[in-house]
């Protein structure tokens, strides 16, 4: 079965609690009847925030694609026959 996921789409979340025994020093109860806990999981952004990261990564890969169609414009400049 394949699954999708849009790294887009998702971020990753975590949270953590730590022990009310120990504060979340396990030298105190040396994780013996620690009550401390942690996770993680994800959380759908806003259809507004995924529209913004998109755009900044299409804008991104368009200014790279740019900077190297400069450099090739340059090189054809200074070697008009391909010798380089």
């Amino acid at each position: 079965m394949h699954i999708f996921y849009d790294e887009d789409e998702y971020e990753t979340v975590s949270h953590s609690r730590p022990c009310t025994a120990c504060g979340g020093d396990l030298g105190k109860c040396r994780g013996v009847g620690c009550n401390g806990s942690s996770g993680f999981g994800t959380r759908r952004r806003s259809p507004e925030e995924i529209a913004k990261i998109k755009a900044e990564k299409q804008r991104k890969r368009e200014d790279e694609i740019l900077a190297e169609a400069e450099l090739i414009r340059i090189r054809r400049s200074l070697f008009p026959t391909g010798n380089q």
